[in-house]
């Protein structure tokens, strides 16, 4: 009996997927935070840990969304649907580039 309770707790720890901010990307995070400007720019936090990120996070906590750049308006659209839905994403941020401007988003299904 206690072998199959620890193999019952081992499969749902395994199955589980952790959030988390790495170098450069953020990974099966939820949109916690979007902070738009009428500056053209979207401020936008996960419920990672976007100090992470190695770019220098806004406030520690926000990528930057140029709304500027050409197809920032379909990368806001996902970015809004995925925290209405409150889906997970992939949000991949420019490492090089102070502020951590995001590059795309990933909207992953369950």
């Amino acid at each position: 009996m206690k072998k199959l309770i620890s193999l019952m707790g081992l499969s749902l720890i395994s199955g589980m997927a952790f959030a988390e901010c790495t170098v450069g990307v953020c990974s099966n995070v939820e949109v916690d935070r979007v902070y738009a400007t009428v500056g053209n720019t979207v401020y936008v936090g996960t419920t990672g840990d976007e100090r992470n990120l190695g770019c220098g996070a806004v406030a520690d906590v926000y990528g930057k969304l140029d709304m500027t750049n050409p197809s920032a308006d379909a990368v806001y659209s996902a970015i809004l649907a995925a925290q209405m839905a409150k889906k997970k994403i992939i949000m991949k941020v420019d490492e090089n580039v102070a502020g951590c401007p995001i590059s795309y988003v990933v909207v992953q299904s369950d």
